[in-house]
């Protein structure tokens, strides 16, 4: 089994039906526990973004808008450019449904979350405050009761930082950069009309590598207030940017608006028909790929965000949740809605198909070290020469499982072209038992057989948004994606380091700085993407293991918080707090010249 099924595996056992019930069903309990605070979060939440509660003398270190900004760069990312885009790929327009569900159920989570981070947080020796699910878990569960419930607590925290580390350096380095990089080579492939070698790609990959490597360092060693500071001027021109050329492709498509809807609904909840290049899907594949994508991208449930908010200068916990609870309604109920629209309205996951197989050659041995491989050539007759270059990729669908489930794609690699015809390569491992044999890949290629261009991630959604806006995916997405990713990595390089701190202390921090940016250039190297994916969303779905529980344990806490909060609010106490302590600063503020 090589190092792709394994992964496929993992995260296969990590993201199953119990984590679809686990997260949804907590989403639901905290709703009724803090009776409904996604409506609250969009209009008193964004009083609170816009100073309107700010108080000079509370702790802290960035601002509720800084710290939104800074948790959101962690979360608006590639997720909402390349993720929506495999779980529509994967899940079907079904996904996007069960997308939105969660994001709704995960502003009530991150509140959850985010309050009980500020509840719980702790400033280190350089005044950095520091807080999430270690903390609250340890100092929550952990404060008073017998021995073994200490220990456990305590245990509990570990583990989530542990995995927190683990994690940051899947979906906070690799993926980010693994996804920004290849945005780089699509770019090249498009422009080099010969095609481009695989070397050439490779060290593409390697230079955008560098280059996010440098950014980021020199954003994260200057810690949380240098990150909010970047954040607070970068997310939002980036989600104004795409969302405006989102827009623009949406009301091309304005006719098929209504149909996409339709899908998403109809598709939610019962299987998808196969057509084209999307091969349908059973409404579990859905709703789980639904489930891992809006985690990925809005990570309400991780624990990570936490980190974030737990910097902002307040002394109201609750106040920094409701500002928390608003960034999963910009992440996934605006942006990656807007990636799903441009996918379905303009059909891009149901593309047709660029040829069909001619003839299957005889499988030829690749002298090979650690084992025997063979190598089989299959030509292929294209309906359009423009469509395909040398090193690119074409796919056949592998049929459904026994459980009606996708197994895949069968996957080759363009040698060379000559007139309308490309020469494709099928390369395995001849004394693997665990894959399929030649004759079962033999008998998928038949003559005939339908052929299609891969593109996986964001090289799809590129591909969507030239089809509405010719140039603007080939030459926009790449520089969207490059600042997704480096704004995704200055907030997780901050979450790795509380992580970090938590377990070993201030003096790792600077080792764990040096690790995280290393492995992205690890992410550029990898030439395919599911692994990394797979890696990213398996230390994700392990994250909200102890975040779950230590949140669950503790959501009376908050419930009772909120409601004394809102009372106060409604009493007019936090307004008259706020203008004796301005007041105090400044004896002139509010008052007349006169």
């Amino acid at each position: 089994m090589d190092i792709a099924e394994l992964m496929s595996k993992f995260v296969g056992y990590v993201w199953s039906t119990p984590t679809a019930i686990l997260l949804t069903g907590a989403g639901i309990l905290f709703t009724i526990l803090t009776r409904g605070i996604q409506f609250r979060a969009l209009t008193h939440g964004l009083a609170v973004i816009r100073g309107k509660y700010d108080n000079p003398d509370d702790a802290g270190n960035i601002t509720h808008f800084q710290a939104l900004c800074a948790a959101l760069s962690g979360t608006i990312g590639l997720g909402n450019i390349s993720g929506v885009a495999v779980g529509i790929s994967t899940g079907g327009p079904g996904a996007v449904f069960w997308m939105w569900v969660v994001g709704f159920l995960g502003m009530a989570t991150k509140f959850t979350t985010c309050s009980l981070a500020t509840m719980y947080r702790r400033k280190d020796s350089s005044g950095t405050y520091r807080g999430g699910p270690m903390y609250y878990i340890e100092l929550g569960l952990g404060q008073s009761g017998p021995a073994w419930k200490r220990v456990g607590a305590k245990a509990l925290a570990i583990l989530f930082a542990f995995l927190g580390v683990c994690g940051c350096i899947g979906a906070g380095t690799m993926f980010q950069s693994n996804q920004a990089a290849k945005t780089f080579v699509n770019l090249s492939k498009k422009v080099a009309t010969e095609g481009v070698s695989e070397g050439a790609q490779f060290g593409i990959q390697m230079i955008v590598g560098a280059v996010l490597c440098l950014s980021v360092a020199l954003v994260i060693i200057g810690g949380i207030k240098r990150i909010g500071r970047v954040a607070g001027r970068l997310v939002p021109a980036m989600c104004v940017i795409y969302i405006l050329g989102s827009v623009y492709i949406i009301l091309q498509n304005l006719d098929a608006v209504p149909e996409v809807f339709k899908s998403i609904f109809a598709s939610a909840f019962a299987p998808a028909a196969g057509i084209g290049a999307f091969y349908g899907v059973a409404v579990k594949t859905a709703v789980i790929q639904g489930v891992r994508r809006a985690c990925f991208s809005n990570e309400a449930g991780m624990g990570t965000a936490p980190m974030a908010h737990a910097t902002a200068r307040t002394d109201e916990p609750i106040r920094e949740g409701i500002v928390a609870a608003v960034g999963p309604f910009i992440d996934t109920l605006i942006i990656c809605t807007m990636t799903a629209l441009v996918l379905l309205g303009t059909g891009t996951h149901r593309r047709a198909a660029v040829g069909s197989v001619v003839s299957v050659a005889e499988p030829i041995a690749l002298e090979s070290e650690d084992n025997s491989q063979l190598s089989m050539e299959v030509r292929v007759a294209v309906t359009d020469e423009t469509v395909a270059r040398v090193g690119e990729e074409l796919f056949v669908h592998r049929p459904p499982d026994v459980a009606g489930e996708p197994s895949g794609k069968l996957i080759l690699g363009i040698d060379w072209i000559e007139d309308d015809f490309v020469t494709a390569r099928l390369a395995y491992d001849a004394d693997d038992e665990g894959r399929e044999t030649s004759e079962d890949d033999a008998a998928l290629l038949a003559p005939g057989t339908e052929v299609f261009l891969f593109r996986d991630g964001v090289e799809l959604t590129a591909y969507a948004f030239d089809r509405g806006l010719a140039g603007f995916g080939t030459y926009f997405i790449p520089i969207a994606a490059l600042l997704f990713a480096f704004s995704t990595m200055i907030s997780w390089g901050f979450y790795g380091e509380t992580c970090t701190a938590y377990l070993f202390g201030e003096k790792a921090v600077l080792p764990f700085k040096v690790a995280f940016v290393s492995m992205i250039l690890v992410g550029t190297a990898s030439m395919k993407l599911q692994p990394v994916l797979d890696w990213a969303d398996g230390m994700l779905g392990l994250m909200m293991v102890p975040n779950m529980i230590g949140t669950l344990f503790l959501a009376p806490h908050v419930a009772r918080a909120t409601r004394d909060y809102f009372r106060r609010l409604k009493a007019g106490e936090f307004v008259d707090q706020i203008r004796r302590a301005k007041e105090a600063k400044d004896p002139w503020h509010g008052r007349s010249s006169d």
